[in-house]
C-alpha cells in the first residue's frame, strides 16, 4: 500500500474553523470522485495550536500510479471543479506532499479516539535518514511496551528522496487527556531515562513540533 501525506494551509483572512468546515466538505466529495483512493484521513490542527500549517491529510493507494492521479485532478471526472473549489479556501502555494513508509506499532482504535497527537520529528545532523529510520523503528517497539496509556501508535518515515525539515511523523492516540498526561509524565520519568537517551542520539528533541489534532476518518 502506498501512503502519501499532505500539509495544507488556509487562505489569508480565513479562520481555522472556517477552513476546517470547508475542508471536510471537500473531503467527502474527493472520496466520491476518486474511488481508487483506499483510505483518507483528515487531521485538523486545533484552533489555538502554533503550527505553520492548518491540516494534515493522509491518503492510501494500491499503486503509485493511482497516487499520482490525486495530484492531477484534471485527469479525472469532476477533478477540475473540485480543485477550483479548493483554491477558494486553501493556499495551494504552501501545500507540500510527502511519500512515507508507514509503520504501525500499535493499531489505533477502529472507532478513533478522543485525543490524537501528531509529532514532527527531525533527525540529528550527523545521522542519515536511513539510520534515523532504523533506530526509530526499533525504539517504537520499546515505546509501546513502556507506555500502555497510548491507545495507538503509528510512525510515518519519510522516504530518502523527500526534502523536508523533519524525517518522521508520529501519530499517537489517547482516550482522555489524563492518558496523554500520564504518557508525558512517563516519558519525563526515570523509568524512561535510558530509552530517551537512545532517542536523543538520533532525534533532535529541541526541534520536535507536537500538535493536537481532530481526526476525521473519511475512508479507511
Amino acid at each position: 500500500m502506498i501512503k502519501t501525506i499532505g500539509l495544507f494551509t488556509r487562505k489569508p483572512g480565513l479562520s481555522r474553523q472556517e477552513f476546517s468546515r470547508r475542508w471536510r466538505e471537500h473531503g467527502l466529495q474527493l472520496v466520491e470522485l476518486l474511488p481508487a483512493m483506499k483510505g483518507y484521513v483528515q487531521n485538523h490542527i486545533a484552533e489555538e495550536a502554533d503550527a505553520p500549517f492548518d491540516a494534515l491529510g493522509e491518503f492510501w493507494f494500491e499503486s503509485m500510479e493511482e497516487c499520482r492521479r490525486l495530484l492531477a485532478p484534471e485527469q479525472w471526472s469532476g477533478g477540475r471543479a473540485l480543485r477550483e473549489a479548493e483554491e477558494r479556501f486553501m493556499d495551494s502555494t504552501k501545500t507540500v506532499w510527502f511519500s512515507v513508509d508507514e509503520v504501525v506499532h500499535k493499531e489505533p482504535p477502529r472507532q478513533g479516539a478522543a485525543i490524537k497527537a501528531v509529532s514532527f520529528e527531525p533527525r540529528q545532523p550527523a545521522v542519515t535518514r536511513e539510520e534515523y529510520s532504523r533506530h526509530w523503528k526499533e525504539v517504537g517497539l520499546e515505546l509501546v511496551k513502556l507506555l500502555p496509556t497510548m491507545k495507538g501508535y503509528v510512525q510515518n518515515h519519510l522516504l530518502p528522496e523527500e526534502d523536508a525539515w523533519f524525517d518522521g511523523i508520529a501519530e499517537l492516540w489517547f482516550h482522555t487527556m489524563e492518558e496523554l498526561q500520564a504518557f508525558q509524565e512517563t516519558l519525563a520519568s526515570e523509568k524512561a531515562a535510558t530509552l530517551m537517551k537512545e532517542v536523543e542520539a538520533f532525534v533532535d528533541l529541541s526541534k520536535i513540533v507536537p500538535v493536537l489534532v481532530e481526526e476525521v476518518v473519511l475512508k479507511r
